[in-house]
């Protein structure tokens, strides 16, 4: 049974945490309700300065239903793409007719014929609350509300100026029913729904509801998914019972298992105590979170009388319990490769615990501690190191300036019907979910042009820049003021080595090499979390090869000497063995042919491989190809037609993608 969380009276256990001080700067998006004590609490706004989204994240609500159609909801409603709507045909096999927008597992008497016929009690398509008949009873519980407020927790879309925001900025909440608007009833469909949210994609599941009745279908389900590296994640329920002596379910259905196949969650109030309402008891409990006092989107239906779509004042373990599950989406997102128990780790190990208490007490009241995201997602930057978060490439063709381009997570070909002829360079970043990307083109003998373009290759902003010759560039937070700048380096004898400007074109500082040089090949170290993303710049001058990193304050470090190769290519830095610290990587020929070289951060040769017994040129850039938290080492041909191949750093290539006929030499975007 759900028990309805909303102004429930409280009381104080004496057992409390101690918060530490959020940071000074904390990013926070631009939603009118966006400030609440339970984000304050759990250091959100803090971990938004090291991730905002899990885009590629599904994470599935398995509640009363929520409003589809919510508009601060919308933007995020997973979306069954292998189900074409309303065709009556099960287009996917997956036992489930149209079921585009999530599942109803409710049996309900749809055709309106008095009776709940064999169809009606599989459920149906429409996994929405119904709020067209509502009774006075219903309108004052708002039980209907529920699941969207659970939602909203885990994703209502940020920084679109209404309402608030979820944990997850941008994600994919899959939408599915078990309960109806009264939050009655049994939880006998619970195993079907989270088969069917395993079976769809989900990689989180929440589940706010409790049954007092053990079922060994839930219990099997709940191992289904953990085996299928699903997390699931339960409220503890609101009825001030030791669940140690009177376990509920699905939150205790793993006790016993030896394996936490599902994080159960309590609630403390705005004071930093447990919740009276709230279900205790270590053999269940895990980690606790916010739950008294808490606002989220709520079910929308002006036509209905419904005519405000968010406000607070609502208390449960039921929304304590999707803070987790947010929290678990976003580190998910950071890296896609961990599973339950990685993520469970990372979770408890950063928690808010306060000591001197008697720990047999404490965990049966909190667990492992209070959820603190901020702790946990400087972790996961921490863990990760400088890598590139990646997913898909672009290649330019520089025979015709045609674009194509593959992405590997749907395992596709991407094409686009934009020409971009006599492009230099170009670069990509992202910005709250949001792809731009950046070229420089030669304008006349002395000036380039500086152009920036959304993802669809529509033109937002351009400006001119002084040049004697073509231009490379780059583009990083190197000012450390949470928006990206725009670094450029000459391909020309002259002595200045790199120039930076803001992205309206404004000029902010440079850097001049004594004693000039014949071209520079620039490299940006990735921002990590909180910190400024760093130049790197490969050049030659009086016959040396030299690397020279710049500091946080833009100043040069200590200048290497580069004997390996001996002519200068491209240059790319990132973490491509796994072990924290950065790698310089470079290309360039000796005179065996073209190949790969890495040092590592003193400037000291690791090792090197051959790309080509030729003497091409390789374009070079670095991305997490297989999800394993290092970059892979991507190239392309520059002068000659060819294949984008992606190597490990130990040189053993791992993909080969060849470009369309006709592209000529390759231009590489790893993103």
């Amino acid at each position: 049974m759900i028990v309805r969380g909303k102004k429930i009276l409280l009381s104080f256990l004496l057992v409390f945490f101690l918060i530490a001080p959020s940071l000074a700067f904390a990013r926070v998006p631009n939603d009118p309700y966006v400030k609440q004590w339970a984000y304050e609490d759990i250091g959100l706004y803090d971990a938004w300065n090291y991730a905002v989204n899990s885009k590629n994240v599904v994470v599935a609500v398995i509640d009363v239903g929520f409003d589809t159609f919510h508009p601060d909801l919308i933007d995020n409603v997973w979306k069954n793409e292998d189900e074409i709507a309303n065709n009556k045909i099960d287009d996917d096999n997956n036992g489930y007719i149209d079921d585009v927008w999530g599942w109803n597992f409710v049996a309900e008497d749809v055709n309106g014929d008095g009776l709940v016929d064999t169809t009606e009690q599989l459920g149906n398509n429409n996994p929405r609350p119904n709020v067209t008949k509502l009774s006075a009873n219903e309108k004052e519980e708002e039980i209907f509300s529920h699941g969207t407020m659970v939602a909203g927790l885990i994703g209502a879309r940020g920084d679109n100026q209404r309402d608030g925001a979820g944990v997850n900025w941008r994600v994919k909440l899959m939408n599915i029913k078990v309960i109806d608007n009264t939050g009655a009833g049994t939880l006998n469909e619970l195993p079907r729904a989270i088969r069917y949210a395993v079976d769809n994609g989900a990689d989180v599941i929440n589940i706010s509801m409790v049954s007092g009745t053990q079922d060994n279908a839930i219990d099997s389900a709940i191992q289904y998914a953990y085996k299928r590296g699903v997390i699931v994640v339960a409220a503890a329920g609101n009825n001030s019972n030791n669940l140690n002596i009177v376990p509920a379910y699905p939150i205790c259905a793993d006790v016993g298992s030896g394996v936490e196949a599902v994080w159960g969650v309590s609630a403390v109030t705005e004071e930093h105590r447990v919740t009276r309402f709230s279900n205790i008891g270590s053999d269940c409990i895990d980690i606790t979170a916010p739950g008294q006092n808490i606002s989220s989107t709520i079910r929308y239906s002006p036509t209905n009388g419904l005519k405000t779509s968010y406000i607070g004042g609502w208390s449960g373990t039921s929304f304590a319990a999707p803070l987790v599950a947010g929290a678990a989406a976003l580190i998910k997102g950071m890296h896609p490769a961990w599973g339950p128990d990685e993520i469970f780790d990372i979770l408890l190990r950063t928690v808010q615990h306060t000591p001197g208490q008697d720990e047999v007490v404490y965990a049966n009241l909190f667990g492992a501690g209070l959820l603190r995201l901020d702790r946990a997602v400087k972790y996961v930057v921490d863990k990760l190191g400088p890598i590139h978060w990646a997913s898909r490439f672009w290649v330019l063709g520089f025979g015709k300036g045609n674009l194509s381009g593959f992405d590997w997570e749907e395992n596709s070909g991407i094409q686009a019907n934009k020409i971009l002829v006599n492009i230099d360079d170009w670069a990509a970043y992202k910005s709250d979910g949001e792809i731009f990307f950046l070229t420089v083109k030669r304008e006349n003998s002395a000036a380039s042009r500086v152009t920036i373009y959304n993802e669809n290759w529509k033109k937002k902003k351009s400006w001119s820049v002084p040049s004697e010759g073509k231009l490379n560039i780059a583009v990083g937070d190197v000012a450390g003021d949470g928006e990206v700048e725009v670094v450029l380096s000459p391909q020309y004898l002259t002595d200045w080595a790199w120039r930076i400007y803001d992205l309206a074109g404004k000029k902010q500082t440079e850097y001049v090499l004594s004693g000039g040089h014949h071209g520079v090949s620039l490299g940006l170290l990735p921002k990590v979390g909180a910190k400024k993303a760093k130049i790197a710049i490969l050049y030659q001058n009086n016959g040396n090869l030299k690397l020279m990193p710049f500091g946080d304050d833009l100043k040069e470090e200590i200048e290497f000497k580069i004997t390996v190769i001996q002519s200068r290519g491209d240059l790319a830095v990132g973490d491509v063995d796994g072990d924290g610290q950065i790698e310089y990587v470079l290309s360039g020929n000796n005179n065996g042919g073209s190949y790969a070289v890495i040092y590592n951060s003193a400037g000291k040769y690791k090792r090197k491989f051959k790309l080509s017994d030729s003497f091409d040129a390789f374009d070079l850039r670095l991305g997490d190809y297989n999800k394993d938290g290092k970059d892979e080492i991507f190239t392309a041909p520059l002068s000659a037609a060819g294949s984008v191949r992606v190597w490990t750093y130990r040189g053993k290539k791992l993909f080969e993608w060849s470009a369309p006929v006709g592209f000529g030499g390759l231009k590489l975007l790893v993103f």
